[in-house]
């Protein structure tokens, strides 16, 4: 649904004070967050009240704010409300796994502050029991971190999973949710592409969409997409990912994902085997044929450079994440495309246009 502003003249009659009413007007509206101005008549007493609705979001919390005096016994006057829609937009229903998790918390803090995103459960084993509106410093969301996702979705019945955990839990989380019909939005690192496969045939299976993405900065993935462009032009090229030194898979998703796409665009080793290590591992890793090199600091979050070697030259092309913050666009368009998919799409990149 589009963005309506100004939309007026609808009424609603019946018996009831302004919150009964406001409730069955906006019920009618369906699944949807409104943010709406009620205008309304005490045609008995002939006094007018105004009611801001906040935020009504299908079965959710909601609460209203009354401007002047209703009277007396308003539970049995008759009213008459015409409401003006400044706001009109649809919201989709999330559960967030590994909720307080460095990322888990930080991009549940952005879900909580976006509008059309209605946050209704949150699972970790840490922090059980804790408001997830105050463990991210904003005022109490009504939602507790809680640890049985089975009985979150049955609850909560969310409409897509974000999972920030571990790959085995991941995995675990995705299978649960799909069964369920909730997608999976997934950026936890280090699962195989053979149980990425698992993932897609289950996801077709239940026609469920999927999206598990190595990183959600929109930056980053334009920097692997220009790295794949430069591997048709220069015959050598080596990875070097620098990530905080609590990250615990290497080398970390976004580097795999990047010489996935570099190897496929031309087909050829772009790093040679080395012909001698005087320590071994010197050289770092080699996969998809391209030396990839992992660096754990304290005081970094995530960074990538690809560097590309020819004749007389040089070419890197380098991102720096300097806050989780930049994840949260891509995590959002990844949350509001995943409903229209069928089956697992694996890389951000191919739900934007190049």
């Amino acid at each position: 649904m589009q963005w309506g502003r100004g939309a007026a003249g609808k009424s609603i009659t019946g018996e009831g004070g302004p919150g009964e009413l406001v409730r069955k007007g906006l019920a009618a509206e369906g699944r949807w967050l409104a943010r709406a101005v009620f205008l309304g008549r005490w045609l008995n007493k002939h006094r007018t009240v105004t009611i801001t609705v906040e935020r009504y979001s299908h079965d959710a919390a909601w609460r209203d704010e009354y401007s002047g005096d209703p009277g007396e016994n308003r539970g049995g006057m008759l009213m008459v409300f015409s409401y003006f829609f400044s706001e009109v937009i649809a919201t989709i229903r999330v559960v967030v796994t590994g909720a307080a998790g460095r990322m888990g918390r930080e991009m549940t803090r952005g879900l909580l502050q976006t509008e059309d995103i209605a946050v209704v459960g949150a699972v970790d084993r840490r922090e059980v029991g804790v408001d997830i509106g105050s463990l991210n410093g904003l005022p109490p969301a009504g939602v507790i971190i809680q640890e049985d996702l089975a009985g979150v979705i049955a609850s909560a019945r969310p409409e897509v999973m974000v999972d920030f955990t571990v790959a085995a839990a991941a995995l675990a989380n995705a299978r649960l949710a799909v069964e369920q019909g909730v997608s999976p939005v997934i950026g936890t690192t280090g699962i195989s592409l053979e149980r990425l496969d698992e993932l897609h045939q289950l996801c077709e299976a239940r026609q469920v969409g999927a999206v598990v993405a190595p990183n959600f900065s929109l930056g980053a993935i334009l920097m692997m997409h220009f790295a794949e462009e430069a591997a048709r032009y220069f015959p050598r090229a080596e990875i070097i990912e620098i990530h905080h030194d609590q990250k615990i898979d290497a080398p970390s998703g976004t580097a795999l994902k990047t010489a996935e796409l570099m190897a496929a665009r031309v087909n050829r080793p772009l790093t040679p085997s080395p012909a001698e290590e005087k320590v071994a591992g010197a050289r770092g890793a080699t996969y998809q044929g391209l030396a990839v090199h992992s660096v754990r600091l304290p005081g970094a979050v995530a960074h990538q450079e690809v560097i590309f070697g020819g004749q007389g030259q040089l070419l890197t092309i380098r991102h720096d994440t300097t806050s989780r913050e930049a994840f949260l666009p891509g995590l959002l368009l990844a949350i509001k495309k995943v409903r229209q998919l069928k089956g697992v799409v694996y890389g951000l990149e191919n739900l934007l246009e190049f």
